[in-house]
């Protein structure tokens, strides 16, 4: 008897991108230093490092390296934040094994797996609906020609 198992269709980019911030959301919620109940008056800054190894028919590699500078002084001018020196540090790495289980990665991060073939999006004008993939027969009006034609365009100079 012939094994059938069920297709699982590949994971898109956008799928990749959602688990990977679920993954880092969950790894960040650990720290006892990032409750919603913490303030930082002055802002925050980090430097996120990103490399990425997608697998399929070949391999995709992508590496960021992602600086975000949301410090400054804060509003109260009685208490002075003290930009130099700051009241939390955190360093963690956070490793994501290679998962060949796709349904997997889909259910931890929440996803149901899309259509196999992506279908364009119908875009609606005064004629009915139009496919934004197939190319789009060009109109000329008879003002428009003879506006480039006084203008010595397309046509070439009005004679007289």
């Amino acid at each position: 008897m012939a094994d059938i198992s069920p297709y699982i269709p590949a994971l898109n980019g956008e799928e990749l991108i959602q688990d990977l911030c679920g993954a880092i959301a969950e790894k960040l919620r650990t720290d006892c230093n990032l409750r919603p109940i913490d303030g930082y008056a002055g802002g925050y800054k980090a430097t996120v490092k990103i490399h990425i190894e997608a697998f399929g028919l070949d391999q995709a590699t992508v590496d960021y390296d992602v600086n975000v500078d949301e410090s400054g002084p804060s509003g109260d001018e009685d208490n002075p934040v003290d930009l130099e020196n700051p009241d939390t540090l955190i360093d963690t790495e956070l490793e994501i094994p290679l998962e060949e289980n796709l349904s997997e990665v889909r259910d931890r991060s929440n996803q149901v797996a899309g259509d196999f073939e992506r279908k364009p999006e119908l875009e609606m004008t005064e004629e009915g609906p139009v496919d934004p993939g197939q190319p789009q027969k060009r109109k000329y009006t008879r003002r428009l020609k003879a506006l480039a034609a006084a203008q010595g365009g397309a046509t070439g100079p009005l004679d007289e």
